[in-house]
């Protein structure tokens, strides 16, 4: 009797938990790319690690977690931040403002947050905005700036071994 019931309650959790059932309607917006969304009131910060990447105001950089390296002739960098704004108002963001900085955006993948990637002659910048957690809330951002000389050369010589 127990085995039933328990089978039952299990079978209603997961129904309910699953927003892509038969039961829910399939008309929701693309909270990253519907134009709709465009809007969060995040503005840009004046204070960034590059004068060509742009950075929300108000977030935190996590200085044990970033790294950048900057000469004359190349600048790479891995940022960390956290922001108290959503995913969707940080993704925005980037969507919005790196186009302002001639960045092209030429991918999204939302998986477990979004992941924007972003290319200009010479560079490459990826964007990963990811939930901070349930406790501390906002989101997590991570910056990656690496260089762009094309495609890579010389890989084909490669051998295992």
């Amino acid at each position: 009797m127990l085995r039933p019931i328990s089978l039952a309650v299990i079978a209603v959790l997961v129904l309910s938990a699953c927003q892509s059932g038969p039961f829910w309607k399939r008309n929701k917006k693309d909270p990253f790319l519907d134009e709709g969304f465009a809007e969060t009131g995040l503005t840009a910060s004046l204070e960034t690690r590059f004068p060509d990447i742009p950075l929300p105001l108000g977030v935190k950089e996590d200085m044990e977690r970033t790294f950048v390296y900057e000469s004359s002739a190349l600048q790479i960098g891995r940022m960390v931040y956290t922001s108290k704004h959503s995913v969707n108002e940080v993704t925005q963001f980037y969507i919005k403002e790196a186009p302002k900085f001639n960045w092209i955006l030429t991918s999204v993948l939302q998986a477990e947050g979004a992941h924007l990637s972003f290319e200009k002659p010479g560079k490459r910048m990826q964007v990963v905005v990811s939930v901070s957690g349930i406790i501390k809330g906002g989101s997590l951002l991570i910056i990656s700036l690496t260089p762009d000389n094309g495609p890579a050369q010389g890989l084909t010589s490669l051998r295992p071994l």
